[in-house]
């Protein structure tokens, strides 16, 4: 009886909240990818905030927003009416949402995009077929406006609202995270993540109590040697307590106070980084705006 009366609560709270978080944000504003991107690389944040130059889409991205899309939409019609869509019903809505997200793709052949998609909605498959009856979500797709400055302290960088959005919230008070990736993240990933602890504080605002569970529900597209596959992986629950959540939350603030402080006084540094560099953007505008033609070619030639 607890457990339920408990339930309901939360599902009437977030949905409360979701509700009154619309429109978007309209003051200055930062979200976490902006906070990851400086952090990785300050210099591409330079380009895509402040310079305003948006990388052209990629194929993982579309597939990863493509299949958000087809979640969310499952997540709301199982909040109305009980249960989740049929499968075929759902990985139908998956490659609708996928096509759509890939079309203006450029230098992707249609071949690989057929691939791509039908690996992710394998995987999709896994879900429905197998985990989703077990997951009730309160809320999806739940935005938030977050708050993250202390009144209290004085002659710190301030932080602007932090806006985003929770993928799902579970009845069973648990925060998830939708991942779209090839490779699976490791308990010491998901302990660590900032990002996790950014929705557990979110939640705390939301609800006034810290969630008992967040994690990753992960969508693996396979390999040659593995089949594709969706897995969860949550926190380890000594993490869990208020206590070390509340602490996490307030290194978490930290970081977002010395990015904030980065970007306001110009310091935007090239991380020249192989991995970084070989999916980046603005790999060429950037290398050749910092040395020779000549250099940049060589740069270019060894990452």
């Amino acid at each position: 009886m607890e457990r339920s009366r408990s339930a309901r609560s939360v599902a009437v709270i977030v949905t409360t909240v979701d509700d009154s978080l619309e429109p978007r944000v309209s003051k200055p504003h930062i979200s976490f990818s902006q906070m990851s991107m400086y952090l990785r690389c300050s210099m591409q944040y330079y380009f895509r905030y402040i310079l305003g130059i948006k990388d052209p889409p990629k194929l993982p991205l579309a597939i990863g927003k493509g299949g958000h899309a087809a979640l969310e939409f499952n997540g709301r019609y199982k909040m109305k009416n009980g249960v989740d869509l049929a499968v075929p019903d759902m990985l139908d809505m998956a490659s609708t949402f996928i096509d759509l997200e890939s079309e203006e793709l450029e230098n992707t052949s249609p071949n690989e995009k057929g691939e791509a998609k039908d690996r992710a909605i394998a995987a999709l498959r896994v879900y429905q077929t197998r985990d989703a009856a077990a997951i009730t979500p309160a809320g999806v797709e739940i935005e938030f406006n977050l708050d993250m400055n202390d009144p209290a302290e004085e002659n710190v960088e301030p932080i602007r609202i932090v806006n985003g959005k929770i993928d799902i919230i579970t009845t069973d008070v648990t925060v998830l995270d939708y991942k779209f990736v090839g490779r699976a993240r490791s308990q010491g990933e998901v302990d660590l993540s900032p990002q996790l602890t950014l929705y557990g504080k979110v939640f705390r605002v939301l609800t006034g109590k810290y969630p008992k569970n967040t994690g990753y529900q992960m969508f693996l597209p396979g390999s040659t040697r593995t089949p594709p596959d969706a897995r969860a992986l949550f926190r380890d629950p000594s993490l869990m307590r208020p206590r070390q959540q509340e602490a996490r939350f307030q290194r978490l603030r930290y970081q977002f106070q010395q990015v904030e402080r980065g970007i306001r006084t110009g310091v935007f540094i090239p991380t020249d980084d192989a991995q970084t560099c070989s999916w980046c953007g603005y790999r060429d505008r950037c290398q050749s705006s910092l040395v020779s033609d000549y250099e940049a070619a060589k740069i270019r030639g060894e990452t």
